[in-house]
């Protein structure tokens, strides 16, 4: 997993959790692919990436499709063959009371480790950081699934999982997004009106589609609000935004690649987004309403029509259409207090602290 992915996030979030709720404990984290093969790894980011960018219909068809599963395999087991060596020497040496996964390559290495008879007594736990379980995650030596919506349990139940291996204890993320802060407090940190609504964008570490134009669009919006954006590590982004916004008609402030979103987050009033589960399970937390664009096929688009389906998600079908959610909801301050109220039905807070707990009690 990369060390800007989803993934790295919730296993760095349950590792800060362990040591906040029993500092005594020995935690290690480890960029799987990058640990056993980063020739391997480089070269699928580098494919993935490509194919999102150029022909993401293709990404869209490979993911969760079992016929192709099927086909390749052979390919798999070859793959978990080059790494399976070193995870074992790894998993001897550190001698863990419990191995979390949150992505799904490690998990079948393992898997195939219990199916061998190799540390049947250390749990093999699946923490599925999406809001859809697709086929790749499905295991028959996994321990326990930790899933983060009710339709989840119901996919794994038909593919014949025990119940008792299912938790719907939500995706984890970092405690200090738990925590609430003095807003005038945080307006005055970041140089905001706390007098005016908030629009935060963010478009994941690379940002997603024209934000410089949609920017621009946004601030022609009769509504009173300002706007942050954080460019994540698209430079190019940062130089041209930092470049054009005196001649805006509206606040901006853009901001590079930062570790205090869980402040950011509490002082908006709405995020435009991309549906990463990680991005969206700390939005739930901090009950921040979502306009969603550009979903990557795939994982994305599933997280997206789940989180449209609950009614704490727009989805804007481009950037005039987001110009256009985002100016109906600070129109309509009722659908965005409706919104709100609708996060308290899925945002699970207190994941990191449940999985952390079930691990000790085990």
């Amino acid at each position: 997993m990369s060390p800007k992915s989803g993934h790295y996030t919730a296993a760095r979030a349950m590792k800060a959790c362990f040591y906040q709720m029993y500092p005594q404990t020995d935690v290690m984290d480890v960029n799987f692919l990058n640990y056993t093969n980063p020739v391997i790894e480089r070269i699928l980011f580098r494919s993935y990436m490509r194919v999102i960018k150029s022909a993401p219909t293709i990404w869209d068809y490979m993911y969760d499709n079992q016929k192709l599963m099927d086909r390749m395999a052979w390919m798999q087991e070859f793959s978990r063959m080059l790494h399976k060596s070193k995870l074992r020497s790894l998993i001897r040496d550190f001698k863990p009371d419990a191995i979390l996964n949150t992505q799904c390559f490690p998990c079948g290495v393992l898997s195939v480790f219990k199916e061998q008879g190799d540390f049947l007594n250390i749990p093999n736990i699946a923490i599925i950081t999406d809001y859809v379980v697709n086929n790749y995650w499905i295991y028959d030596h996994v321990d326990q699934y930790i899933v983060p919506a009710e339709s989840m349990i119901e996919k794994l139940l038909s593919k014949n999982v025990p119940k008792e291996r299912i938790k719907n204890y939500g995706i984890p993320v970092h405690m200090k997004f738990r925590s609430t802060h003095d807003r005038s407090v945080l307006m005055h940190k970041f140089n905001l009106d706390q007098d005016k609504k908030t629009l935060l964008v963010m478009g994941g570490n690379y940002g997603f589609g024209n934000i410089k134009k949609l920017v621009v669009k946004l601030s022609y919006l009769k509504e009173d609000f300002q706007m942050v954006v954080i460019t994540g590590h698209n430079e190019k982004l940062f130089k041209k935004l930092n470049k054009i916004y005196t001649k805006l008609q509206k606040t901006l402030r853009v901001l590079e690649y930062v570790n205090n979103v869980d402040e950011l987050m509490e002082i908006a009033d709405v995020i435009l987004t991309k549906p990463g589960g990680i991005t969206t399970a700390e939005c739930l937390v901090k009950r921040l309403p979502m306009v969603i664009i550009n979903p990557i096929p795939g994982q994305e688009t599933r997280n997206c029509e789940y989180l449209v389906s609950k009614n704490v998600a727009e989805k804007a079908l481009n950037e005039l259409h987001a110009v256009e959610i985002v100016r109906k909801l600070f129109a309509n301050p009722h659908e965005l207090e409706r919104m709100k109220k609708n996060t308290d039905q899925i945002r699970r807070p207190s994941a990191a602290m449940n999985i952390v707990e079930m691990v000790m009690d085990h």
